[in-house]
């Protein structure tokens, strides 16, 4: 399962043996990298390509700079899209953002 951590800084990613829980928090996936200029990663979605053994993940951050910005800073959104995998022990990996 991944949900948002707060105010969409990132997602967390935790596992559980059943639908209905509990869930065991296993650690981010996704998360700002301000030092690299990506904010605000939050909203996702997450799909198989069919026919394959691949899947990938589509998330939100800000556009950067921000200083391009007079107002709205935050608002103006950049879509990405990055391969999503996962380890030899079935666990998804962190995604890896490119700029």
């Amino acid at each position: 399962m991944t949900w948002h951590q707060n105010r969409c800084h990132g997602l967390n990613y935790g596992t559980s043996e059943s639908l209905t829980g509990p869930i065991t928090y296993r650690y981010a996936i996704l998360e700002k990298d301000p030092e690299r200029d990506i904010l605000g990663t939050g909203h996702h979605s997450i799909s198989a390509v069919p026919g394959e053994d691949t899947y990938r993940i589509a998330y939100h951050r800000f556009a950067t700079p921000l200083a391009k910005y007079d107002k709205g800073k935050g608002f103006h959104r950049e879509t990405c899209i990055a391969d999503l995998r996962f380890g030899s022990d079935g666990l998804m990996e962190k995604v890896e953002m490119k700029n």
